[in-house]
């Protein structure tokens, strides 16, 4: 009985929290788009949609990262995640190198700097020999 009551409890904290996000993003949509319906329908669901995704993503190290970027923003949240993501598992194929390490040196928590400072070096390298 307790685990049933418990599944009950989460899944409407779950739902509160859910209600609360959704007043938030119509706010939010109604402050970008405040005489336009569609456009404020437009950025609803979408906030939604990458609200929902947020929520299921797994890489919380990135996770927190974008958060941290657009802490109101969830399609930005997306956005940031899934290039962060594409860029850690980049910076991840790559072999060890002065240019690798160099570039995690400088931003070790910012795959998409990473991976273009280490473009960069490379570029440079390639020139000088």
């Amino acid at each position: 009985m307790k685990k049933v009551l418990l599944a009950f409890s989460n899944m409407f904290a779950s739902t509160n929290k859910d209600s609360k996000v959704q007043q938030e993003l119509k706010a939010f949509a109604h402050q970008r788009y405040p005489d336009n319906l569609q456009a404020q329908d437009y950025i609803f669901k979408k906030e939604m949609s990458s609200y929902d995704t947020m929520k299921a993503v797994t890489d919380t190290e990135i996770k927190e990262f974008a958060q941290k970027q657009y802490p109101s923003d969830y399609a930005m949240q997306e956005y940031i995640y899934y290039h962060q993501l594409a860029d850690k598992n980049f910076m991840n194929s790559i072999q060890d190198s002065p240019a690798k390490k160099e570039a995690i040196r400088r931003y070790p928590k910012d795959y998409s700097t990473q991976k273009f400072i280490y473009s960069q070096l490379v570029k440079v390298t390639k020139r000088s020999a």
